[in-house]
């Protein structure tokens, strides 16, 4: 009789919840399937190793409820968090938001589960243990289907009914099995749809900028415009904003440097053929007068929005371009920049920078915009001659590099070479594309007309 008392408490357990029947029967050596070790050695590999570990586990679509342990589970729901929102991914701040979530049951088992995450694991393993994890997750949905069957059957059902509850069962861990992947058919009939559909790109407004885009920035992709002080990288940007928004596209800018009014003035500057100078003390002719009154009106209209906010994190920044996206329809992100951004560990800059631009990237992904971010160079360019710059050159790269779909940076020969620069090298920048994800790199050449601060086409003047 022990197995018909076994089948008998395994019907009683039918009846509790989920996660107090798997609490119970991990607890008590029912013989749940379970692999703790692989969820804590999951979890103490993120807080080791950070964002790269999270990255990994999610390429097995590992997510917190395919932990048995609550407090794991809960754990690796709260390093998700703190990667998407951009907080740096380390134990101390884990067991903060813990606190708050899911209380310790007593000092004790805080620093017992403190140091039961304190060992040697390799982020080269993390696959591994999210496979482990996610395999022992599908056993105890199978366990679950067989014991739903089990009750059908001791009921008296038909055999019909019980073949259906199973069939239904199976279905389900299957679809929830497959829910991360997209099958070959789905992809490829996708891209047959949407071929020349230009719904998520969103044009620049320079005409040889876009041409090397294909069109213009994509919906989803992260772009780095990258430049020493004083090349332009902020009036670059204000002419994308004032193109974007010209053309009817919403464009959210969050200048952490400038104030929203020296923004202002400068798009007015562009539009109305103003010198900046001539703004800023107020020193206008008659017709300028008229001209900036017109201009004002005109980008008053625009669906722009200027966040001027010092010091914003990347948490700061994701809640309201959210809202941007989501309340208004704005169809591009535009931070200005990267390292003046709050939030960021001086003594670890380039864990800081590498773990905000995947912070950036996902964003990009989830709200299906391109964010443009700029960011500075490294001193190392000016020592070189000429003093072009290359990739090598990002400021606290990180992962720059590889979370960026495009890579710009902005180089004006006049800058340096001074009275020694060519006539028809004056005026010039070279914005170099070092890298496009989807797309050719190379160099687009652009004027700088540094009265009104604004870039124009190489023909302008």
């Amino acid at each position: 009789m022990a197995n018909l008392g076994a089948l008998v408490d395994a019907l009683q357990a039918g009846r509790e919840s989920a996660s107090d029947r798997r609490l119970r029967e991990l607890k008590s050596g029912f013989g749940v399937p379970a692999n703790r070790e692989a969820e804590v050695n999951a979890v103490a590999c993120a807080v080791a190793e950070g964002v790269d570990a999270i990255n990994e586990a999610d390429g097995v679509g590992l997510r917190a409820e395919h932990f048995v342990d609550p407090m794991l589970a809960q754990a690796w729901a709260e390093l998700q968090d703190m990667r998407t929102t951009g907080e740096a991914v380390h134990i101390i701040p884990l067991l903060s938001r813990l606190k708050d979530r899911q209380p310790f049951d007593g000092e004790f088992e805080e620093r017992r589960f403190q140091e039961e995450l304190d060992r040697d694991v390799s982020v080269a393993a993390q696959p591994v243990f999210a496979r482990e994890i996610r395999d022992a997750w599908e056993r105890r949905e199978l366990a679950e289907v067989l014991a739903i069957a089990l009750r059908t059957t001791w009921q008296g059902k038909g055999l019909p009914h019980i073949h259906e509850d199973l069939a239904d069962g199976l279905r389900a861990i299957e679809r929830q099995r497959s829910e991360d992947m997209q099958e070959a058919r789905s992809v490829f009939a996708a891209a047959s749809a949407t071929l020349g559909e230009t719904g998520a790109i969103v044009p620049s407004g320079f005409a040889a900028v876009d041409q090397k885009l294909d069109g213009g920035f994509r919906g989803g992709d992260l772009v780095i415009v990258a430049a020493r002080p004083s090349m332009g990288k902020s009036a670059l940007i204000t002419g994308v904003a004032n193109n974007m928004t010209k053309q009817g596209y919403g464009c959210t800018v969050f200048s952490l440097e400038m104030k929203a009014q020296q923004l202002a003035n400068r798009m007015i500057a562009e539009r109305a053929w103003i010198p900046l100078g001539a703004i800023r003390t107020g020193n206008l002719s008659g017709q300028q007068h008229v001209d900036f009154a017109g201009a004002a009106g005109e980008l008053s209209e625009r669906p722009l929005t200027i966040c001027d906010m010092p010091g914003l994190t990347f948490a700061d920044i994701a809640q309201r371009a959210r809202a941007q996206v989501e309340r208004y329809g704005h169809r591009c992100i535009i931070v200005d920049y990267l390292q003046i951004m709050g939030g960021l560990d001086a003594a670890n800059m380039n864990y800081a920078v590498g773990a905000i631009t995947k912070g950036f990237k996902n964003l990009a992904k989830e709200l299906n915009v391109p964010i443009i971010l700029l960011s500075q160079l490294s001193r190392a360019v000016e020592l070189r001659k000429p003093p072009i710059p290359i990739m090598s050159d990002l400021r606290d790269s990180g992962s720059i590099e590889q979370d960026a779909d495009i890579i710009a940076m902005l180089y004006r020969p006049e800058y340096y070479l001074r009275e020694g620069c060519p006539e028809d090298e004056k005026d010039l920048v070279n914005i170099i594309f070092v890298k496009q994800r989807d797309g050719a790199t190379g160099t687009v050449d652009m004027r700088f007309h540094a009265p009104t601060a604004s870039f124009h086409a190489r023909d302008v003047f």
